[in-house]
């Protein structure tokens, strides 16, 4: 998303927990995701989402969900660490480190939204 004044607002957010919270319309972070996919209205990036970054204010923010914890390792920009398996991933579509392959991205173009990057973490057993 774009500011008023063109500058760039974004986040990573945990789609699973927003769509589970979205049955509760008192929750705090409480997305209407029926309005969204009704195109009734936009998805914004959130002070709320696992990370979120607004360049007019040169501000960012982290914050945990229920699937995620958020590393923020210089190197690397932003890892994600998976609750479930302890596997670690890395936002940085470009990046090529080890932490990449615990992770298969899509990335789409939507007229709404530009690009938008869809990391899909394979949830491994742990023996």
């Amino acid at each position: 998303m774009r500011s008023k004044k063109g500058l760039e607002i974004s986040s990573f957010l945990d789609l699973e927990q927003s769509l589970r919270e979205s049955r509760f319309e008192n929750s705090t972070s409480c997305v209407d995701w029926r309005a969204i996919f009704e195109g009734r209205t936009k998805l914004r990036p959130s002070n709320l989402h696992l990370s979120y970054f607004d360049w007019h204010q040169n501000r960012v923010s982290f914050n945990n969900s229920d699937n995620f914890r958020v590393l923020n390792k210089r190197p690397h920009s932003l890892l994600l660490k998976h609750v479930g398996d302890h596997k670690i991933f890395c936002v940085n579509a470009s990046c090529d480190c080890e932490h990449s392959k615990n992770v298969s991205r899509k990335t789409y173009f939507s007229p709404i939204y530009g690009y938008v990057i869809f990391f899909d973490h394979i949830i491994r057993r742990i023996n």
